[in-house]
This record gives C-alpha cells, sequence and structure tokens, in this order.
C-alpha cells in the first residue's frame, strides 16, 4: 500500500502517490467539489495509486492557503484554469477524474483539451442539464442565495452539511468531515445556479463513465443520468448511496468499478 502525501504541484497542494506494483500508462488527476480540497481524496489517492496509477488529488486556488482567502472572487474558470496547470505540470496525459462540482470542471477541462478517459463522481451538471435543488437541499440553497446573488464566499453548517453531502455517512464521520470543510466561492456558486456552465459534448471524444448514489440530494440520480446520456457515458448508480461516495461506507467499491471500467474502454482496446 502506498501512503500518500502532500506536494506542490503548479503552486497548488496535492496528495500524491506512486503506483504500487505495475505502473498502468496514464496517471490519474482527482477534482474535489465545493467546501473540499486535496485531504478529502486520501482513500481514493491511496486506492488508485495500489492499482497501478501515478495518483494526484490537487486542491485549487481559494483554500489551503492558496489565496484569496475565502475563495473571494473565485470564478468557475479559474477552476479550469487551475486544473489546466496541473495537468501542464504532469508529464504525459493524465486520466481525469472529478467529483460534484469537480466533475464539471473535469467536464470542461477534456472539452479543452481532452484526455484518455472522463470518470464523473456525483457530477454537477452542465448548463443544459441543470436541475433544480432536491427538498433536502432546498433550505442551504435559500439560506444561501444571498451570498451567492452577491458572490461572497460562504460554508455550510453542520445541519446543512448532514441533510445535502453527507447523509450517507455515520454520524462520528460526518462530524469529522464537516470540521475539515472550507469556505467557497460565491461566485462559483451563483454562475452555476443561476447561469450554468455550457459544455459542448461534440468535444469530449474520450471513454467517459459517470457513477452516482441513488440517495444524493446534491446532485440527484435523474441528473446523472441525463449527463450519461449527454455523453454516451456508461452509467453506474449505487442504491443507498448519497453524495460523499469519497468515504461513505463501500467507497472501495466504486474506485473498483472505475478501475475495472478503465481496463475494460481505455486498456483493453490498447492491447
Amino acid at each position: 500500500m502506498t501512503e500518500p502525501r502532500v506536494i506542490d504541484v503548479a503552486g497548488y497542494p496535492a496528495l500524491h502517490a506512486e503506483p504500487a506494483g505495475e505502473r498502468r500508462p496514464h496517471a490519474i488527476v482527482l477534482l474535489h467539489g465545493f467546501w473540499a480540497h486535496h485531504e478529502h481524496f486520501r482513500h481514493y489517492v491511496r486506492a488508485f495509486s495500489d492499482a497501478g496509477f501515478q495518483t494526484y488529488a490537487p486542491s485549487r486556488r481559494g483554500r489551503c492557503r492558496v489565496p484569496p482567502e475565502r475563495g473571494a472572487g473565485v470564478r468557475f474558470e479559474d477552476h479550469v484554469e487551475d486544473t489546466l496547470r496541473v495537468l501542464d505540470a504532469i508529464d504525459g496525459e493524465a486520466i481525469v477524474l472529478g467529483w460534484s462540482l469537480g466533475g464539471l470542471v473535469a467536464q470542461k477541462v477534456v472539452e479543452s483539451r481532452g484526455a484518455p478517459a472522463l470518470v464523473l463522481v456525483a457530477p454537477v451538471a452542465p448548463r443544459d442539464i441543470r436541475e433544480p435543488p432536491t427538498w433536502a437541499g432546498w433550505p442551504a440553497y435559500l439560506h444561501h442565495l444571498p451570498a451567492m446573488l452577491l458572490g461572497r464566499p460562504f460554508g455550510l453548517t453542520a445541519r446543512e452539511a448532514d441533510a445535502a453531502l453527507l447523509n450517507g455517512l455515520p454520524e462520528l464521520d460526518r462530524r469529522r468531515i464537516h470540521d475539515t470543510m472550507v469556505d467557497d466561492s460565491g461566485t462559483v456558486a451563483r454562475q452555476i445556479a443561476l447561469v450554468g456552465v455550457p459544455v459542448d459534448e461534440t468535444k469530449i471524444t474520450c471513454p467517459v463513465y459517470c457513477c452516482v448514489g441513488i440517495d444524493d440530494k446534491i446532485t440527484p440520480a435523474r441528473s446523472a443520468r441525463r449527463i450519461a446520456r449527454k455523453y454516451g457515458a456508461t452509467l453506474r448508480e449505487y442504491p443507498g448511496r448519497a453524495h460523499w461516495l469519497l468515504e461513505e461506507p463501500g467507497w472501495e467499491g466504486a474506485v473498483s468499478d472505475v478501475v475495472a471500467w478503465l481496463d475494460e474502454k481505455v486498456y483493453a482496446s490498447a492491447g
């Protein structure tokens, strides 16, 4: 087992682990979501490196001591730019995996420069597929609507996080994870919620995989199904699972499913 360590990639802190055993042909880069950062990918970094991937999970600007403080003024385009810088700093092509907001960032990144494969885990949807919040998400949405409209940073209360993000986790894990979450950009939230981010599916020509928890309150399964249709993607739905697929019980199976899909769709044909 390879233990992840924090390194600097293109000026951003990133969890990194060297591959265990035989090295895969591509690195894999993991993109975090709202209120999250590189440390939330520790389980995934370890698991993908154990499967033979050179694995990176970078943070982006506005968190983890990378200005601006609390993500003030950060735009969605900045998230894409930060990710492109990270990819430029990594030798060779990289598979791009995005979770939550990172899933939308991943779509824009692959639209821009391509990738051997695109993996979307509980992804935020592009403009043509935006869905209204689920019932559980409305209180947080309305509470933070002024911050979104004014572009001010905001974070989730423990109760909001429990209802919208962490509902698939045991109580003790919810408290621990909420304590590590950060404030995030109201500007990005406004762009996504009120305007939307367009993605041209004709420019995404690599294999695409999409997975979602049936009990996800932030990115509902119906949204993931439409995203999968948009890209002709392989879709995997997990009953009894919610949004925080990074650590919910059974998270190992989600990683194994991605690795098996990559073996079938990317490496079998390459062989």
